[in-house]
């Protein structure tokens, strides 16, 4: 009887732990879990915290990039306007050419996509200065008062004589008449030499042949052999003549066999030019006309413009 008594009881007794212990289960069953939840929360609190911070950053370093770049912005508009102020107040003023074609370099090299970089801009700006060597002129040729250069005029032998002496850089100031000066230098040089007599005859009109005898003395060349334009064996500037048809002297120059005929300014002009291999680049002297000086009876369709030009300049 006791043993049965104590099964029941033993079995009463488990079945009260059981209840029991589901009836804490079902109790604390809500906190457990909001605990959890609570947990996972607060992990997932700190993660958006992170990306929040992280946003917070780039959005920070934008910013300042953006300000960064609008300062660089207004820097460069501002060195642009002072490059486009100097093109328009130095535009073909003598002493600036260069510097000029430097800044419109730099405004054309200058992209929009990428962005004006101030610093290549600064750099162009302090390059800018003013050039004496610009105005340094070489003017063979002068002109007259009236800023004519007479093309088709016959040139006498003092005429020819001041062209040398300008060519050398020598003052043609002094002497009794105007001439004198050039007319001893060319003799003494040994450029020019007068007739049997001695006679320097500046006022005769000087020819084809003579120029020709005087550019080759001038340039310390030698004569050759040869007789190109059958002016005869015994012609004096035989030798010469040949000497300047084999260097290239008589291009663009008509009827240049009549040798013993007076030559005229604007043929002066293309026989020194080619007998002082001058070399010009026509397509920049037309971008750049204003910075020349030109004559007002030799037109750009002349055949000798580009010869005078460089020869008065």
């Amino acid at each position: 009887m006791n043993k049965k008594l104590a099964k029941i009881l033993a079995i009463i007794l488990a079945a009260f732990f059981v209840v029991g212990t589901l009836a804490l289960a079902i109790r604390f069953a809500p906190t457990i879990k909001a605990e959890c939840c609570n947990t996972c929360e607060d992990e997932q609190t700190e993660e958006e915290k992170l990306e929040e911070e992280r946003k917070k950053e780039e959005e920070e370093r934008r910013r300042r990039e953006a300000i960064i770049q609008s300062d660089k912005d207004a820097e460069a508009d501002k060195l642009i306007r002072q490059i486009h102020y100097y093109i328009e107040k130095f535009d073909n003023v003598p002493g600036y050419y260069k510097a000029i074609e430097m800044l419109k370099n730099t405004l054309d090299s200058l992209n929009p996509r990428t962005g004006y970089d101030p610093a290549v801009l600064r750099d162009a700006l302090d390059k800018f200065h003013y050039d004496e060597k610009e105005l340094e002129k070489n003017q063979v040729f002068t002109g007259d008062d009236f800023n004519m250069f007479r093309p088709d005029a016959f040139l006498t032998r003092a005429e020819f004589a001041t062209i040398l002496m300008r060519m050398d850089k020598k003052s043609i100031e002094g002497g009794e008449n105007w001439y004198d000066t050039a007319m001893n230098h060319a003799v003494e040089m040994g450029y020019m030499k007068g007739d049997d007599f001695g006679n320097l005859m500046p006022m005769k009109e000087i020819s084809v042949a003579e120029v020709v005898a005087v550019m080759v003395r001038y340039k310390e060349f030698t004569t050759l052999p040869g007789d190109i334009f059958g002016i005869g064996e015994n012609h004096w500037a035989k030798g010469f003549i040949q000497r300047a048809y084999t260097d290239g002297w008589f291009k663009d120059i008509q009827n240049a066999e009549q040798v013993d005929r007076p030559i005229m300014r604007k043929e002066v002009a293309a026989l020194l030019f080619h007998a002082q291999s001058i070399q010009i680049d026509r397509a920049e002297i037309d971008k750049h006309l204003g910075r020349y000086h030109l004559y007002s009876d030799v037109e750009k369709s002349n055949p000798y413009f580009y010869y005078i030009l460089a020869l008065s300049n």
